[in-house]
Formats: structure tokens, C-alpha cells, sequence
């Protein structure tokens, strides 16, 4: 069985890495004896006969079945001693693997298990619920300890998780009901210490740009942010928010739409770096200056917030924590049996660079204090 990652499965891979743990399980009967032919696997797994075959030659190639003339019987001893002889295994969901700050989790996380004798299987939701709840399915036919997940977005349901049979600890994100422990960045009080900077440094407008994992309602960032400018006498409207979408370039039109409504110099929030990055190209695009016209700040403090110019402002927390603390969390659960659980937070930092350095902030004019 495949240890390292495992990136949106073909149902020929998945059906194969099934049978494969079934096999071991004893389900076909003992090695030496007959398997069940092409076409009675296809009507039993609800495959084609192409796909069928397929299944057929990668469980002969990997030992699972022996093809004596043209019938197939088992043989899986070697891989049965195997099996039993492996460390521990726990299961990774990643909704994009290619997103940088998700991979450097999933290197942490592997990095960190293997040296507490456990093997990490990862496997990439692609930000569907659908492909989340299938990829959980097979964890559990891996036979994996607990897994740990970035819960796909649209998260609401939270039978999923509460009626997931081993230990699960989510990361990045809580759900509401879902009796599981979350890792989270501290994110509200940080919100709210942007909104100061931003203020500080002269910014008189404001805006938010979020994400679609996740929900205004439950945005810590959004929410600390726009009580963080109250605080400060100014408001954050429904118009100065903008959900950015995954495919940042489907999201372009509509950002670039916004900036040239920005008729003085505005400070933006953004949920995390990527989305900052983005910002960045369209504020070339359209000719707005960065900090004068436009002040960024985005989340995570990922490599290309030092890469791009002028450098990100940005929120830095050491992400081999939160996944110390998931790991620590989970093989606790794992080892104990206890499912007590709770919200974890890493402590964020502010790190201040050249893109909110507005230029003459004095000249820029106070706000009107609400009235209280």
C-alpha cells in the first residue's frame, strides 16, 4: 500500500487499494484458493470490464494474485507478513495539495509522524465534500489509526465528522457540532490588531477579501477585523467585502471593479497570502500603487511574501506548530481512547513591511466618529 500521498484516485486505484485491504482482512478466502473472475468483478464492484482488467493486473503486479493459465487465485502472503509487520499508519486530507501553505503542513505533519514510528497516507479532497467523504471511506478501508483533515468547504454538516468511527483531529478550521478538536491560528485578536495598523498607518477606507472555505459567519478574521475598525470610528460595508474565488483569475474582473472604485487610498485585509498575491497583479494591472493607493496585509507569512514588491505585511505563526499540536492531539486520542475535545490556537505575529507604508499618512483626513 502506497504510504506517501495519494492525489485524487482513479475509481481503478481506488477499487484496487480496497480490494488489496480486503484481501488482507481474509474476505476472499485463505491464499491459494480461486478469486472471482474479470466479469464478476465488474458486476460486483459496479465497474467496466476494461476497468475490471485493469484491477486484475495491478493486484497480480503487486503480489496480491497469482494468474495460473486463465483463472487468478490468491496469493498474499508476503504482502499479509507485510502488513502485519508496518508501522502504524494515520490518514492526511488536504483540500489542494498544490496550495504552498497546505503542503508545507502535509511535510511537517509527515515529517513529524514518521519520527513517532507512524506512516502518513495523504490524499487531496480537491475542495469537494463529495471527495472528502470518499476519501475518508478509504481511510478507513486503509485501516489508518486517525486521521487528521482540512474540512472541505460548505462544512456545515457536521455528521461527517461526528459519526467517523476513529480519531479525527481537524485543522485550520472548527465545525460547529462535530465533537471533534480543531488547531486553529489565534486569528480574532490578530483581525483586530490589523485593523489598528492599517488605521495607524493612515488608512481612511477599508476593505476585506475572503475566501470561499470559508464562511463570513464563522470568519474569525472577518469578524475581528471589521469590530477591530469600529473600534477605530470606521465601518466595513457589505460593498467593501469581496469573497475571492479558488481560481483567483475567475475572480479578477470583479477585484479590479472594486479597486477603481477607490477613490483615496485604501487599506485591504486579506485572508491569507495567496489572495494577497492576487491582489498584487491586479493592482499592476490597472496602474495602483502600492502602499499609496492600495495597503496590503495578508496571512501566513508564506515564502512569497518576501518574494513579491513591495514586501507583504503579513501575519507569521510557526506552522510546524499547529501541526505538532494536531499530531500530539491525535495519536493522544489514538493511544488513550479519551475523544474529549477542544479548540487549540497558535499564536500569531504581526510582521510590518513595505506594503502598508503609506506615504504622508497625517495628510489624510480623520474619520467621523460614530455616533454612540
Amino acid at each position: 500500500m502506497n504510504d506517501d500521498i495519494v492525489m485524487n484516485l482513479s475509481r481503478a486505484a481506488q477499487e484496487q487499494y480496497l480490494i488489496q485491504n480486503e484481501i488482507l482482512q481474509g474476505q476472499y478466502g485463505e491464499s491459494g484458493k480461486p478469486f472471482m473472475t474479470t466479469r464478476e468483478l465488474a458486476e460486483r464492484r459496479g465497474v467496466s470490464l476494461v476497468t475490471a482488467q485493469h484491477i486484475m493486473v495491478k493486484l497480480r503486479e503487486s503480489g496480491f494474485l497469482e494468474l495460473r493459465g486463465k483463472k487468478y487465485f490468491l496469493s498474499y502472503e508476503e504482502q499479509a507478513r507485510q502488513f502485519d509487520a508496518q508501522t502504524k499508519i494515520i490518514g492526511l486530507l488536504i483540500t489542494n495539495l498544490r496550495n504552498e501553505y497546505q503542503g508545507m503542513i502535509a511535510k511537517a505533519v509527515k515529517s513529524l509522524a514518521l519520527k513517532k514510528g507512524y506512516r502518513v497516507i495523504v490524499m487531496d479532497t480537491a475542495y469537494s465534500r463529495k471527495e472528502e467523504q470518499k476519501a475518508m471511506e478509504l481511510m478507513l478501508h486503509f485501516g489508518v489509526a486517525g486521521m487528521l483533515i482540512f474540512p472541505a468547504p460548505s462544512h456545515e454538516d457536521s455528521a461527517l465528522y461526528q459519526d467517523c468511527p476513529i480519531p479525527c483531529v481537524l485543522l485550520s478550521h472548527a465545525v460547529k457540532g462535530s465533537h471533534r478538536s480543531s488547531v486553529l491560528v489565534n486569528s480574532f485578536p490578530m483581525a483586530q490588531r490589523i485593523a489598528h495598523h492599517l488605521v495607524e498607518q493612515g488608512y481612511r477606507k477599508f476593505l476585506y477579501l475572503g475566501t470561499q472555505t470559508q464562511s463570513l459567519v464563522d470568519d474569525d478574521r472577518y469578524v475581528g477585523f471589521r469590530m477591530g475598525l469600529q473600534s477605530e470610528g470606521f465601518s466595513l460595508e457589505s460593498d467593501d467585502v469581496m469573497i475571492v474565488p479558488q481560481n483567483y483569475k475567475e475572480g479578477t474582473p470583479a477585484l479590479a471593479e472594486l479597486l477603481r472604485r477607490q477613490t483615496e487610498p485604501v487599506g485591504v485585509f486579506c485572508y491569507h497570502d495567496l489572495i494577497a498575491a492576487e491582489l498584487y497583479r491586479v493592482c499592476y494591472e490597472i496602474g495602483k500603487k502600492i502602499p499609496d493607493e492600495v495597503g496590503i496585509v495578508g496571512f501566513d507569512d508564506l515564502p512569497v511574501a518576501t518574494s513579491i514588491y513591495p514586501s507583504l505585511t503579513t501575519v507569521q505563526y510557526r506552522i510546524t506548530s499547529m501541526a505538532e499540536i494536531a499530531l500530539h492531539q491525535l495519536l493522544k486520542e489514538v493511544q488513550t481512547g479519551n475523544h474529549k475535545y477542544d479548540n487549540y490556537y497558535v499564536e500569531p505575529s504581526l510582521i510590518v513591511r513595505e506594503s502598508t507604508a503609506l506615504s504622508h499618512p497625517k495628510q489624510q483626513a480623520e474619520p467621523e466618529k460614530e455616533q454612540q
